[in-house]
């Protein structure tokens, strides 16, 4: 609902006296109004700022006292019918006057007291197309008198204060339209609803549906339903199946003003395909034998994308794999990423379009949906490896896995604490002969890690695997490659200064008791370290503080790289910039290294949240 102050008011007061019953009083800095001798007050306002049309739901002439008085002063407004000016009316050419507006009485005013007169219904007959020709008032007890728009105050100068509404804008954006299909009888129709009042509180709505080979002619009317949603579900079917309908749409705001009608909109019904996943198969044979199992499905329509969800069976709305849409006609897709099973059980659910234009409506999706959970079963037939270990190196800090397996499988997958963290073909990490070998780059310090190997062949992976355990106590901070080897190893000298970073802003909203908070993405760590190099740190070698200030300029000359940052218990990947070095003043050679990190990951290092 508009709320305007409507300033730039044109005044003038008219005085009944021999001596000034032809003079002009427009440019005084007051407004006299007096019952005797007869002085009145000339008012109007520009009204063009008002659209045409509008329901105006307040209008209030407000004008303020100049002078301190005693007891009561009443005046009286008329409507002024005739043409004047503020720079030449006088009491001898002063308008005609019209009917009694309203009268305003106050006890005791003082200086800059309002008096208020509600001319709402004079000003709605001047926006509907009357000219305006302002309005008069009348002393009826005692004399007053008001500050003018030539006051030197401006809070004291007279104004408008004027409320009113617009008719909503008409409906767009209607869904389903153009000959979009739905797959249901009833399917509920939406559309947009704009108040140009600026208000978003929508009060009913109206639908009508027609035979879609006639529009004229009416099917279904809604009538008037009070609602604040801009939508509408019917209670009777709308096409038959194969069958269309067109209908339109229109709104009606807090006020009582309805929109015009819309466009009419175009629809076909169409009944979906089936969808039957396949595999993983239905109870009581609902379970896998690998933990990155193939899924294969049967759609009985002509597909043209597909998309699969692997999510909590618990929480769906916790989603952990989304392949997004991808355009093929393929009934079948293979992770890359091994399942998360919670409580020994996976959630998977199949998304397939079809060669329809469907309308995504509520209830009713523009695809075809099955779901299936499933649990996870390993195979005793797929043999386990041998002399499996797990030891610890702390220059640089890193995990080493060994073990042994006679026969190659498909693939070797290596769980840490129950977690998948990488997946190989036997031929990426043998050492020799029947020997293999894993570097763990990510391993989280300071807590007891147990290393599993599960072999992988058909599908099937190995029911149980010999446990390896280890602990990663890291003495300094580290910078490492894992690509190449390089490591850097800094003396803590501050503690690392980084945040989870976030993209967010707070909102006060007008009229809320409480800030809202809008986030619309979460990182990872992002800050600074700093720490120094120097020689002799036990456990690193003899490198010495010159060599380490040149393994600094690694990290220069590979800007792009990600490196692994540990320190403490953190061990997280990272892109770095704005590196320093500098010497220090100590006797002992020493430099002063800082740097900004930027945490990042991939599908098996993943943020905490």
């Amino acid at each position: 609902m508009p709320a305007q102050v409507i300033t730039g008011i044109q005044d003038a007061h008219i005085v009944n006296t021999t001596k000034l019953r032809k003079t002009n009083q427009g440019k005084h800095f007051r407004v006299f109004v007096r019952a005797d001798p007869r002085e009145n007050g000339l008012y109007w306002a520009p009204l063009t700022s008002i659209p045409r049309g509008a329901t105006v739901l307040s209008a209030k002439l407000q004008v303020f006292t100049q002078s301190n008085y005693t007891g009561t002063r009443t005046v009286r407004l008329y409507k002024i019918t005739k043409k004047w000016s503020h720079t030449s009316v006088t009491w001898s050419n002063a308008p005609t006057t019209g009917p009694l507006l309203t009268t305003v009485t106050k006890s005791n005013p003082q200086v800059g007291t309002p008096y208020e007169f509600d001319i709402t219904s004079d000003v709605q007959t001047a926006v509907n197309g009357a000219t305006s020709w302002g309005w008069v008032m009348l002393g009826q007890s005692g004399t007053i008198t008001f500050c003018s728009a030539e006051h030197k105050t401006a809070k004291y100068k007279p104004r408008l204060l004027v409320d009113y509404a617009l008719a909503p804008d008409v409906p767009t954006a209607l869904n389903p339209n153009g000959e979009q299909v739905v797959s249901t009888a009833r399917p509920t129709l939406q559309f947009s609803y704009r108040d140009r009042s600026s208000t978003t509180a929508l009060a009913a709505i109206q639908v009508q549906v027609f035979d879609g080979e006639n529009w004229m002619n009416t099917v279904v009317d809604s009538g008037e339903v009070p609602t604040s949603t801009a939508q509408w579900t019917p209670t009777v079917d709308l096409a038959p199946e194969g069958g269309s309908f067109t209908w339109r749409a229109r709104v009606k705001n807090i006020h009582g003003m309805w929109s015009g009608w819309s466009s009419v909109a175009s629809a076909r019904r169409v009944a979906k395909p089936t969808l039957v996943i396949e595999s993983p198969q239905a109870e009581p044979n609902n379970f896998v034998e690998d933990k990155s199992p193939s899924f294969l499905w049967n759609f009985s329509g002509t597909q043209t994308a597909y998309r699969v969800i692997h999510s909590n069976p618990n929480n769906t709305g916790q989603v952990y794999l989304d392949s997004g849409w991808i355009s093929s006609a393929s009934d079948g897709h293979n992770l890359l990423k091994p399942l998360t099973f919670v409580n020994g059980e996976a959630r998977v659910t199949i998304q397939v379009r079809d060669d329809q234009d469907r309308a995504a409506t509520p209830g009713d999706p523009a695809y075809i949906e099955a779901t299936r959970v499933f649990t996870y079963k390993p195979s005793s037939s797929i043999t386990q490896v041998t002399n499996f270990t797990a030891q610890a190196d702390l220059t640089p800090p890193r995990v080493n896995l060994t073990w042994n397996r006679a026969e190659a499988p498909d693939s070797f997958r290596i769980e840490r604490n129950g977690k998948v963290i990488a997946e190989f073909e036997p031929w990426e990490i043998n050492t020799t002969g029947t020997g293999y070998a894993f570097t763990d780059w990510n391993a989280p310090c300071r807590t007891e890690l147990d290393y599993r190997v599960y072999p992988v062949t058909d599908g099937k992976s190995a029911t149980t695997s010999p446990s390896a355990n280890a602990f990663l106590k890291p003495v300094y901070a580290w910078l490492t490659d894992p690509e190449t080897g390089w490591y850097l190893p800094i003396a803590s000298r501050d503690e690392l200064n980084a945040t989870y970073a976030e993209s967010s802003a707070i909102h006060q909203v007008i009229g809320a008791r409480q800030s809202v908070l809008i986030a619309q993405s979460f990182r990872g760590l992002e800050g600074s370290f700093s720490g120094s190099l120097h020689s002799g740190l036990p456990g690193v070698g003899d490198l010495s503080a010159q060599q380490l200030k040149e393994r600094v300029f690694y990290l220069k000359q590979n800007p792009t790289k990600t490196y692994r940052f540990i320190l403490a218990d953190t061990n997280i990947g990272v892109v770095v910039r704005n590196v320093s070095v500098k010497a220090t003043p100590k006797a002992e050679l020493t430099y002063l290294v800082s740097f900004e990190l930027y945490q990042q990951t991939d599908e098996y290092d993943t943020l905490p949240f």
